[in-house]
């Protein structure tokens, strides 16, 4: 059982959890996080005392600051989402995926469409349907979903 319940502060925004500091009797202070379902009733009990105000007021959360490196390590993750959703439409009104994998396999075929001299290949849309598209419709493609892609590129400092 913890004693001397000290340090009491939100754990999250939503007020789910309390972490607080308090004397045990074994290990000396120690951090404790009081919460409302826990498995342990002790865990119960502190939660919904600290709440009724027996042990003083619960300090407001306060999110962690986050460094440059994770605020730049977050802004890729979500730059890499934006990419793989990328999706463009032709002038001749078909529309296509754009992500880096479909980037490259236009990119391959308008080559080899261009060695081989093929007026069309059968391609996969977005929406799954397959259809003939030229060499013009996939380099439209192509460019429209680079210019897209470098728009979402730059990450801030």
């Amino acid at each position: 059982m913890l004693t001397n319940l000290n340090s009491l502060v939100w754990a999250d925004a939503d007020h789910t959890k309390i972490n607080l500091r308090g004397t045990h009797a074994q290990f000396g202070e120690i951090p404790f996080s009081a919460d409302p379902n826990d498995s342990e009733a002790h865990g119960r009990d502190l939660f919904a005392r600290a709440v009724a105000g027996e042990f003083g007021p619960v300090a407001e959360y306060v999110a962690p600051v986050k460094s440059s490196d994770q605020l730049r390590a977050e802004a890729k993750a979500a730059r890499a989402i934006a990419v793989a959703a990328i999706i463009v439409t032709t002038s001749t009104g078909k529309t296509f995926d754009g992500d880096e994998t479909s980037q490259t396999r236009m990119a391959r075929a308008i080559i080899g469409m261009q060695v081989a001299n093929a007026p069309t290949i059968t391609w996969t849309l977005a929406n799954n349907s397959i259809v003939d598209v030229t060499v013009a419709e996939l380099t439209e493609a192509l460019i429209l979903a680079g210019q897209q892609q470098a728009v979402l590129w730059p990450i801030p400092e």
